[in-house]
């Protein structure tokens, strides 16, 4: 009953935000949300609260631990919305990260996402791949990044009804493919420019756990899970966002936090930082009386660009970047602790030339056409030959470029 009434409130919704689209700006009180003055009807928080929590002995683990990693395929020239990244490209990028990984973490339903499964299921691939649905856009303005039930844009309605259907159609195509499912990257949070409101993630949750049989969660800063500023506007929903949850994924990034951390100014100031950012939301976690698997989502090192939160630049190197990685991998495979690396390739298409979202990948290409590795992966694909026949490996026999020398 409650997943036929569920279904019934999101078509309620559906219709609201078609009500929404078709009023004017000066009709509109809630900057063109589904509460708008044209409609009688005002959402509210508890709308969309109850007590759900999902029995503890109906949690869903990610399971088997295996070697993890975020992938985005966009070469040089290519951005979401306009060049994806082809079969065979992906083909190629899939080959190379089968040396190392397992898991394959992805951000949206979309037609890159649908790419990569379509070649896993054709060439057999040994990948699962972790699911993103990317809620909360279209993106805001920093002065209106806070939205609540009430004022949540009628395209945001409308993009997350899509994103969540297309993960239900993907699902039922490669539901053998797909090892877990993330509702949201970095939407809690304060600082997002796609904030969703709690109450409406809780909402969302409920409905992805009830179509799908894998584990459902939330991929999140770690500031968030930890609710260590009394600021966060969403921090009030975090039990309810733990209860609909599978599992909590969170987001450490050592090198980008040196603003609000101070003495982390090397490699093993950042592993410890990183295990004990962990290890203290397990145990906050375990002390909400939450049984829930707790795993990192998003950690990695940059090879250049700047932030503001980073320490000191000269750590982002391809040195520092092999270093935190073995430290890394050596850490969850003793512990078994599911690290999603962030992230396999240096994606061009974000920010200009000095963005350090730019160069997290452990790989880059030259010309938007051949994979190369960065110091990190010398270890691992020295000597790991590949079928040249296959595009887009036709030019390297091996990943190594003997003739680059690495950003030290």
């Amino acid at each position: 009953m409650k997943h036929i009434l569920l279904k019934i409130f999101f078509s309620l919704i559906g219709i609201l935000v078609i009500v929404s689209c078709s009023t004017t700006p000066e009709s509109s009180g809630s900057g063109g949300g589904v509460s708008s003055s044209s409609s009688s009807i005002i959402l509210t928080d508890e709308m969309f609260l109850d007590n759900y929590e999902i029995p503890s002995g109906d949690l869903r683990r990610i399971e088997p631990w295996e070697m993890s990693i975020c992938y985005s395929g966009y070469r040089l020239g290519q951005t979401p919305g306009g060049s994806y990244p082809n079969y065979d490209q992906v083909y190629a990028d899939l080959i190379i990260l089968t040396n190392q990984w397992k898991y394959i973490r992805m951000y949206d339903t979309g037609p890159h996402c649908e790419t990569v499964l379509k070649v896993i299921h054709e060439k057999n691939l040994p990948l699962k791949v972790y699911m993103g649905v990317a809620v909360g856009y279209p993106a805001s303005s920093w002065a209106q990044r806070f939205r609540t039930v009430s004022n949540y844009p009628a395209a945001c309605w409308q993009n997350d009804t899509n994103q969540i259907t297309n993960l239900f159609r993907l699902y039922n195509m490669y539901s053998n493919h797909i090892i877990a499912v993330s509702v949201g990257n970095e939407i809690l949070v304060d600082w997002s420019d796609h904030q969703v409101p709690g109450p409406i993630l809780f909402s969302y949750l409920k409905w992805v756990r009830s179509n799908v049989n894998v584990p459902v969660g939330v991929d999140e800063d770690i500031g968030y899970w930890l609710l260590d500023n009394s600021h966060f506007q969403n921090g009030k929903y975090w039990s309810y966002v733990v209860k609909a949850s599978d599992f909590v994924a969170a987001h450490v990034y050592p090198c980008k936090i040196g603003k609000w951390v101070t003495k982390l100014s090397n490699t093993t100031e950042a592993f410890i930082y990183t295990t004990n950012q962990f290890y203290m939301l397990s145990n906050m976690i375990a002390s909400s009386n939450f049984t829930r698997q707790v795993l990192i989502g998003e950690g990695g090192w940059a090879t250049g660009g700047t932030f503001e939160g980073v320490v000191n630049t000269a750590l982002l190197c391809e040195t520092n970047q092999r270093t935190h990685y073995n430290d890394i991998k050596n850490w969850t495979q003793n512990d078994g602790v599911l690290y999603f690396w962030f992230e396999a390739f240096d994606e061009y298409w974000k920010g200009g030339p000095t963005d350090i979202e730019r160069y997290w990948g452990l790989f880059f290409d030259y010309g938007g056409t051949n994979r190369v590795a960065k110091y990190a992966m010398y270890d691992y694909y020295t000597n790991c030959q590949y079928d040249i026949s296959i595009p887009y490996l036709s030019s390297w026999s091996n990943l190594i470029d003997t003739n680059r020398p690495p950003k030290w």
